[in-house]
């Protein structure tokens, strides 16, 4: 089945001065064990810097195991940051002590199993209503007013408030998450795979739900998927993660029409009609992401680069701005654009 997109067009970015979320040179790293007394280190996140502006919506891509879901975490301080700067609304969450309570008023997080998110014992109305008495949303006595207010806001029927999550389909239990996390009015949504559980006609349902709620509310995204469709139709910009780090950002349209690092020329080329047709050769990644326990050294995405060279082993590329709109790290990215660059043989 096809999803049917209210919005097809790229969305077009909203500028701001100060940024709404800053992470800077942010690492989350956790000791695993080894042996009978040592350990080795996991690098789920190692080195990344983002911003999202308010209003604005910041795709997350790439594979399993490339972080992406360690860094909304950390931002939301469900994980521990091992170093960087991490901060919402110009306050710092980073560090041992910060404010949870302005955080949570700030910044929500829906996650990618709403049956999960929600406590099977509670009603709907339960659900939604809980963080409002917590935050002190709102009036005591205008609050139960407010939760059929918010299932309206999501598409449901308020009449569904008195039922449990056991009885809601899957769809319906990720816009009561969805109206639970916009109850305390955040500025910033921490979306990890709000969809992928979906199937595909209720995917799009709730993303041009989420697309009309930024619309009329202004609220920002953290916007995690795997499929790229779904990021492409949302996202203002887009950044691509690879093995902890992020090897590309760019605004959407410049990214899909000229993508600059190999990864996501790959990740583009895998999906169906993103390619532009007669624009370059594609791109089959081949082999898995290698683990983050044991990170390759220079480059972390050469032992599956098809452009790999000597220098991909010894010198880590760093992000950079080239010929086009974005940042990337990839150290033949122009020669590669232009087709200098021999993909390798063998």
């Amino acid at each position: 089945m096809t999803a049917s997109w209210a919005q097809t067009e790229t969305r077009e970015p909203k500028q701001a001065p100060t940024p709404l979320l800053d992470i800077s040179d942010l690492h989350v790293h956790f000791p695993v064990p080894s042996g009978a007394f040592g350990h080795q280190t996991l690098r789920a996140v190692d080195g990344v810097s983002l911003t999202v502006a308010p209003g604005e919506t910041l795709g997350l891509v790439g594979e399993s195991g490339s972080g992406k879901s360690t860094v909304a975490r950390a931002v939301a301080r469900i994980e521990p940051v091992t170093s960087g700067e991490i901060r919402v609304a110009g306050s710092t969450v980073s560090g041992r002590k910060f404010d949870e309570k302005e955080l949570r008023r700030t910044a929500q997080m829906i996650f990618q199993d709403p049956r999960g998110s929600l406590n099977p014992r509670h009603t709907i109305y339960q659900a939604v209503r809980e963080p409002l008495d917590i935050h002190r949303v709102r009036a005591p006595g205008e609050r139960s007013a407010r939760v059929d207010e918010l299932l309206r806001l999501v598409g449901l029927n308020p009449a569904m408030r008195d039922r449990y999550p056991g009885s809601l389909s899957g769809g319906q239990l990720q816009r009561v998450a969805i109206a639970r996390a916009l109850a305390v009015e955040p500025k910033l949504l921490l979306c990890d795979e709000p969809v992928s559980s979906l199937d595909v006609s209720v995917q799009a349902q709730v993303v041009n739900l989420l697309a009309g709620l930024q619309s009329e509310f202004g609220v920002a995204y953290l916007f995690i998927a795997h499929d790229l469709a779904v990021v492409r139709h949302l996202s203002h910009r887009i950044a691509v993660m690879y093995l902890g780090s992020v090897v590309e950002t760019a605004p959407t349209s410049e990214l899909f029409s000229h993508p600059r690092h190999p990864y996501t020329r790959a990740l583009i080329d895998a999906v169906p009609d993103t390619t532009p047709a007669g624009a370059r050769d594609q791109i089959v990644l081949k082999g898995d992401i290698p683990s983050p326990l044991n990170v390759p050294s220079g480059c972390r995405f050469r032992t599956r680069c098809p452009w790999a060279r000597e220098r991909c082993a010894t010198e880590a590329p760093q992000l950079r701005e080239t010929d086009g709109a974005g940042l990337v790290a990839c150290h033949f990215a122009e020669e590669i654009a232009e087709g200098t660059l021999a993909q390798r043989t063998a």
